[in-house]
């Protein structure tokens, strides 16, 4: 028992790492994974602080790991807020062009109201110091798992994917003039291709996007007809072009694939942002689906990040909230009962 308490934080190390391999294993799609990720870095560090003063060799990386925590608390507020600034200028003003802005303020705004509390909590009375602390708290799971999203995001496009698949859904993106794909749908169009012709067997590319009330074409059709003049056959184009979302996107998809015979193997080409929610509804859909992501110009990321972040609150809300009471409840009564 001695031996489990002195060694507890490497057992706990161990244990999620095998719990998330688990997890990984069991369906990689789920929001879980990424909560076991987060946890696995922040144990990596607790580690690293117990045995840097045994093993000086660790010195530099338990640097580097504290150096990159003092950026993403202090300094990644202010780089959304100038992040929102340039979304303004180059995309113009729109709502989603505020959203990094209003998330750097709004982490900013939790460290400033916690900061005053962090010193004697005898100083303040109760009913003063609990809404700056609950704030606070909200802000920090907030931004934990926005973090869990975002690192199991990246971790996703380095899993190994497989490059033989029967089908290949591109989801629509909006289109340039009304006519023809713009940068983000030409980007996974373009990588769509690159993932056809890599492709072992007879495949499709299925195309994937109703028209909207300013678009002169279908979005499917613009997509077609992009493929077609990269030298993609017409006989190996399936349109589907009745969906206005990304539910709708993967559901009419996949109704589409499952009235086909023969074998189906699916790859879900969409942005690099977009990877993780896409292969999540297609999960929703009792369905296997690799996902891949195309390339998204890096001024765009952090905004569509938010967004996608925000989407998969709302798929995950219940759950979600429940975290949220236990994470802020839990730590305001070891904060007062302390």
């Amino acid at each position: 028992m001695l031996y489990i308490i002195n060694h507890l934080p490497e057992i706990l190390l161990i244990a999620m790492i095998i719990l998330f391999i688990y997890s990984l294993h069991k369906d990689a799609r789920r929001f879980r994974n990424a909560v076991y990720l987060l946890l696995i870095l922040m144990l990596v560090f607790q580690n690293l602080i117990i045995y840097e003063s045994v093993m000086p060799n660790l010195f530099v990386i338990t640097m580097i790991f504290a150096f990159a925590i003092i950026i993403l608390v202090f300094i990644v507020p202010f780089l959304l807020i100038l992040n929102g600034i340039q979304m303004i200028v180059r995309e113009g003003i729109h709502i989603t062009s505020f959203l990094s802005m209003a998330f750097g303020i709004f982490i900013i705004a939790g460290e400033v109201s916690i900061i005053p509390t962090l010193g004697d909590f005898t100083a303040y009375k109760i009913s003063q110091a609990i809404p700056a602390l609950a704030f606070g708290l909200i802000v920090l799971y907030v931004s934990l798992a926005y973090l869990a999203f975002m690192f199991y995001s990246a971790f996703m496009h380095i899993l190994p994917k497989q490059v033989n698949f029967d089908y290949i859904i591109v989801l629509g993106a909006g289109l340039k003039d009304g006519l023809t794909p713009n940068k983000i749908l030409s980007n996974r169009l373009d990588k769509a291709m690159k993932v056809f012709r890599k492709t072992i067997s007879s495949s499709y590319i299925v195309v994937s996007g109703g028209q909207g009330s300013d678009e002169l074409v279908s979005e499917a059709e613009a997509m077609k007809n992009y493929l077609i003049d990269h030298g993609i056959k017409n006989h190996e184009i399936i349109m589907e072009d009745k969906s206005t979302n990304t539910y709708e996107n993967i559901r009419n998809s996949y109704e589409i694939i499952q009235k086909r015979k023969g074998r189906q193997q699916i790859a879900v080409v969409t942005s690099d942002f977009h990877v993780y929610r896409a292969v999540l509804l297609c999960k929703q859909f009792n369905f296997q689906a690799t996902g891949i992501g195309a390339h998204t110009a890096f001024y765009y990321w952090p905004t569509a990040m938010i967004r996608e972040y925000v989407a998969i609150c709302k798929y995950y809300m219940k759950p979600y909230l429940l975290g949220m009471f236990l994470f802020v409840g839990g730590i305001l009564s070891i904060l007062f009962l302390i």
